[in-house]
Order: C-alpha cells, then sequence, then structure tokens
C-alpha cells in the first residue's frame, strides 16, 4: 500500500490537482524537505494543530516548528509556498 505512495501522489498533481486532498498538498510540500520519512502523519498533525491548509501555510515558523515532526527546514520550505503565489499573482497581473 505504501510502495510508490510519493509516486502517486505526484502523479496525482499533474492528472487531477483539484482532487488532492489538504493532506495530500502538505504532504507533497513536505516529500521536498523530508526525503526519506513518511509525511502523511506529519500533515495530518499540521492540519490538527492549525485547522485547514490556509491557517497552515499562514502559521509562523516558530509555530510550525512546534509540530513534531517540522524543522526550521521543513517550516522554511512552508512559508515559502504563499511567497511563491504571491509572485505569480503579481507575475499575472
Amino acid at each position: 500500500m505504501h510502495e510508490h505512495h510519493r509516486d502517486r501522489l505526484r502523479d496525482k498533481i499533474f492528472v487531477n490537482p483539484d482532487a488532492l486532498n489538504d493532506y495530500e498538498v502538505l504532504e507533497l510540500i513536505l516529500f521536498n524537505a523530508i526525503p526519506r520519512k513518511n509525511t502523511n502523519d506529519i500533515s495530518h498533525r499540521l492540519l490538527d494543530r492549525f485547522g485547514s491548509l490556509y491557517y497552515v501555510l499562514d502559521a509562523s515558523e516558530e509555530e510550525l516548528c512546534e509540530v513534531p515532526g517540522i524543522s526550521l527546514r521543513t517550516a522554511a520550505l512552508i512559508k515559502l509556498v504563499p511567497q511563491m503565489v504571491k509572485v505569480s499573482e503579481i507575475n499575472n497581473a
């Protein structure tokens, strides 16, 4: 069941990105910061703590690092996502 999980999620982003659940979006982000660990539990802990993907992305680095499994490096990657969206919005305006 877990074999090739990351590959299936990566494929899903290209085939039907709107079908991704919030925890799957977080997993895709976390894959890049935590390459050799199951990130499913961490993504669920983030959502349990903050309530939604929006609030995870809006949390401070200190708040993010309070969640077990989130390091400063991982928090930095999470905080980068909203900045990438801002750049995209500016360039498309």
